[in-house]
C-alpha cells in the first residue's frame, strides 16, 4: 500500500489508521522513514558522463513552437484571456495527434492530465466539448483532477497519478493557486518547480500578469517564475465588448533552448 510522505493529510490518516491497530509512536516512526527517503530522493539522479550520453539533437516539442518537450512551459495572461481554452485545445491536439490550433504542429500523440485549482470538471468539460465541436471531432478522453492543496504538498500523489495514467503532458491551472497564493515567496515557488521536475514530463503552467505595465513581459510574482521555466509565452486577447469574436496573440518572451519564435 502506497503512502505519500510529503502529504500532511495522508500522514495524519495513516497514523490514525495504524493507531487503531496497535499503540506505537507511529508519528515518530513515519518521520524517521521520511528522513531516510527524502535523503535518498534529494540526492537527485545518478551521476553520468556526458560523453557517454547519445546526442539528443536540438530541442524537441510536443506542440511546435508552443510547448517544448520535457520542460516547464509557462503561459501567462490577464484574467479572462482564454488561457484555459488554449491549454485544453493543446490537450485535445495532443490526444488526437493533430493541432486544432492554427499555425501549430503536433508531431505525435501524447496522453494529457489537466490539474485544476480554479474551476471544476463541469466547466472544463463544457469547454472541451465546445472546442471539439468547433474542430469537428467527438469529445476526447482527457484526464482531469481538481485540487484543494498546494502542488508541492501533493507532488508525490500527482506523480503516482501521472505514472498510472501514463501522462506525457500536464497542465497546471494556475501557478498562483497551486502555490496557495505564495507567488512572491521564492521558497514556495522553487518547491513548486522541484515537484514538477520530479515527474519527468512536460508541464504547462498557466499564470497571470502583473498589474504594472512595465512588468507585464513576465508572469506575476517573484522572478523565480521566469528564471525557472524554460519557455514563457504571453497570451494577449483583443475583444470588443459584446463581440463574439476575439483576436488572440501569442508572444514568446523566453526560449532557453532555442531561438525565440515570432509572435503567433
Amino acid at each position: 500500500e502506497r503512502h505519500a510522505l510529503r502529504s500532511n493529510t495522508s500522514t495524519t490518516g495513516r497514523i490514525r489508521k495504524l493507531s487503531k491497530q496497535l499503540t506505537r509512536d507511529w508519528e515518530g516512526r513515519i518521520e524517521g522513514i521520511k528522513e531516510v527517503v527524502e535523503g535518498l530522493f534529494n540526492t537527485g539522479e545518478p551521476m553520468v558522463y556526458l560523453d557517454s550520453v547519445p546526442d539528443p539533437g536540438p530541442a524537441q516539442y510536443l506542440i511546435h513552437p508552443l510547448i517544448e518537450a520535457d520542460e516547464n512551459n509557462i503561459l501567462f495572461a490577464d484574467g479572462d484571456s482564454t488561457k484555459s481554452f488554449l491549454a485544453i485545445a493543446a490537450c485535445i491536439s495532443l490526444t488526437i495527434g493533430k493541432s486544432i490550433i492554427p499555425g501549430l504542429v503536433v508531431p505525435a500523440k501524447a496522453k494529457c492530465l489537466y490539474v485544476d485549482w480554479e474551476a471544476n470538471k463541469s466547466k472544463l468539460t463544457y469547454r472541451m466539448r465546445r472546442l471539439c465541436a468547433g474542430a469537428g471531432i467527438p469529445p476526447v478522453q482527457l484526464a482531469y483532477k481538481r485540487m484543494h492543496t498546494s502542488l508541492a504538498d501533493a507532488g508525490e500523489e500527482l506523480g503516482e497519478l501521472i505514472k498510472h495514467e501514463e501522462s506525457k503532458f500536464v497542465v497546471i491551472d494556475t501557478g498562483t493557486a497551486a502555490t496557495l497564493g505564495q507567488i512572491n515567496d521564492e521558497t514556495a515557488v522553487m518547491a513548486f518547480f522541484m515537484a514538477c521536475r520530479a515527474w519527468g514530463v512536460t508541464v504547462q503552467t498557466l499564470a497571470h500578469v502583473p498589474k504594472a505595465e512595465a512588468e507585464r513581459r513576465r508572469p506575476i510574482g517573484t522572478s523565480v517564475w521566469y528564471t525557472q521555466c524554460r519557455v514563457a509565452w504571453e497570451l494577449v486577447k483583443d475583444q470588443t465588448e459584446g463581440d463574439t469574436l476575439a483576436r488572440l496573440d501569442l508572444i514568446c518572451h523566453k526560449s532557453n533552448n532555442n531561438l525565440r519564435p515570432r509572435p503567433l
